[in-house]
Order: structure tokens, then sequence, then C-alpha cells
């Protein structure tokens, strides 16, 4: 297999045993995603600058913050890569005030999407963003009531960056999504898959006519596609894929490899957690940091949010 893949694997093994003293109080998944981060961006651990962070964290918000309990030690993990992280932060709290204005329920979805807009957009356009979130998600929510929910947040967020409108988004969606019912999902992964090919920014009829294409083909080799968390996979494969879906061999072999790590059996590790984490390392390859970074924080939410029913929190 690819040994630039192989040597951060192999990392994140170590990494993940020495990051149990670290979170020894926080949900069984942190010791995997702090490993994950650090190995995928070569970063070497620096325990006292996680401690730092998690105390800037406690010193700055109230016990029950959404930036507490289960996103505490990611924002942490976050947080010790930024150069001025009390700076950051106090924006990230300043734009929950602007989520709360608006209604938004505050939750780790919130506080996610706080870090990514503080992260990745002007500070004058924090209003215009939250504004603009409120408008798609509702205007979604309306459309497809029961496929959209909180978990897709980090769409919203990432759509509301871009300025995108309600009515137009809905009639890209519509169109995305008919062009991918023969991949033959359910409908929330198809909605998940048909958001991701959106943010992709990208020329749809050729982005879709290779994800079509690389279903086929991991149906073929035995990937089920209606597993949460796999669907809008299928799109990150299809962008980081240079030809022939040769990407595909390269997936496989890494989520083949995760699997006789210590510690990522199915015991510990499902399936599905090991696609994201093979899909993360791929990621990590691609010279679109866009990319890497979007994808990155969707993936780690959503390893987050699936820890609360396949690990002990």
């Amino acid at each position: 297999m690819d040994i630039e893949i192989k040597n951060k694997l192999d990392r994140m093994a170590v990494y993940k045993d020495q990051f149990k003293d670290v979170f020894p109080w926080d949900n069984g998944v942190i010791k995997y995603i702090a490993a994950i981060i650090y190995s995928g961006m070569d970063e070497e651990i620096d325990i006292d600058r996680l401690n730092e962070m998690k105390k800037l964290i406690n010193d700055n918000t109230r016990r029950f913050s959404a930036f507490r309990n289960s996103f505490q030690p990611l924002l942490a993990i976050l947080l010790s890569f930024e150069k001025e992280p009390k700076e950051l932060f106090l924006r990230m709290k300043d734009i929950a005030h602007l989520f709360k204005q608006e209604k938004i329920v505050n939750n780790a979805y919130t506080a996610a999407a706080c870090y990514y807009i503080a992260s990745n957009a002007d500070e004058a356009d924090d209003q215009k963003i939250v504004t603009c979130f409120k408008q798609l998600y509702r205007g979604i929510k309306k459309e497809y009531p029961l496929i959209t929910g909180v978990d897709d947040y980090m769409y919203f967020t990432v759509m509301a960056i871009q300025g995108l409108e309600v009515h137009g988004t809905i009639e890209r969606i519509n169109t995305i999504s008919e062009q991918l019912q023969v991949c033959g999902m359910k409908k929330n992964e198809l909605q998940a898959l048909a958001l991701t090919v959106l943010l992709m920014e990208h020329d749809d009829e050729d982005l879709l006519s290779k994800v079509v294409a690389m279903s086929d083909t991991l149906k073929e080799k035995g990937v089920s596609l209606n597993s949460f968390g796999i669907s809008a996979s299928i799109a990150v494969l299809a962008e980081l894929d240079e030809a022939d879906c040769s990407i595909v061999d390269v997936f496989l072999e890494t989520v083949a490899y995760i699997r006789t790590l210590d510690g990522y059996s199915d015991e510990y590790i499902d399936d599905v957690m090991r696609t994201i984490i093979a899909i993360l390392f791929l990621t990590y390859r691609s010279s679109r940091k866009d990319l890497v970074e979007t994808q990155t924080l969707c993936y780690l939410v959503l390893m987050m949010s699936c820890s609360s029913t396949t690990l002990l929190l």
C-alpha cells in the first residue's frame, strides 16, 4: 500500500495509546480523533498545549456551554494549532451569540459551525453568514423535513460562507439528487451525497458522472453505500481520484490496513468509523486545502455523533 499513508496510520495507532492519559474523562472516541489529526498532519503531540487549550475553554465558558462537554476535547485540539487561540475562541463565542439571537439550537454542531466560520471567514461577515445559515437550514428543512437535521449543520455552514441562496440551492439539490438516484441509496444517504457534491464548487455534470462511476465500482467491490457516514465519502473519493477510479484500490487497502491496527478491530471501531478514518487520510494527501479542512471537520463531528451509539461516552 501507499507508504505515506501506511506510516501515518502506524503513527496514528501509537498516538491513540498516548492520548489515553490526555483525555481520561472524555468520551471514548476522542483518543482516536486526536490520533487521526496529529498523525494526519504530521504533528508531534504537545500535551501541555492541549491542557492550556482545555483551560482556555473552561475559563471563558459556563458549565453547560456547547463548547464544553462532548465537543471540548475536539475544540481543544483544533485550537492548539492556532497562533492566537484566545482571539479565535472569543470570536467563536460572539458567533454563538449570533446563532442564539437567530434562535438556532445550541449544541455541539453549532459549536463546530462557530469554529469553522471563525477559521474560514472574515469577521465582518459573521452576521451575514449566520443569517444565511438560518435561511438555508430552515428553507431546506421545509423542503426535506424528514431527512434534514442538526447533523447537517456543517453543510449549511459551508453553504452560508459561500453565500448560497435558498431557492437556487434547493433546485440544485433536487437536480443533483435526481441524477444520483441511480446509485440506489436511501433518502438520508442520498441527501448527504448530494450536499457533498454541492459543496465541491465543481462542474456538476463532470463530478456527477465520476460519482456514479465511483458508486458502481464500490458496489462491485462489495462496499455497502447505505451506511450512515459512508455515502458522502463517494463524492470525496471522486474528487480525489486521478484516473479510472484508481483511488478505490487505495481506499480499500487503507480500510483493510486500519482493521489490522491495535484497537481498530470490530470490537472497538466499526466499518463506518474505519471508512471515515480512511477518507480522512486520503484527503490529507489532497492539494486542495479547502477540501481537506471542510471534509475533515465534517467527518470529525460525524465521528463524535456516531460515537454516542457505537462507543462508550
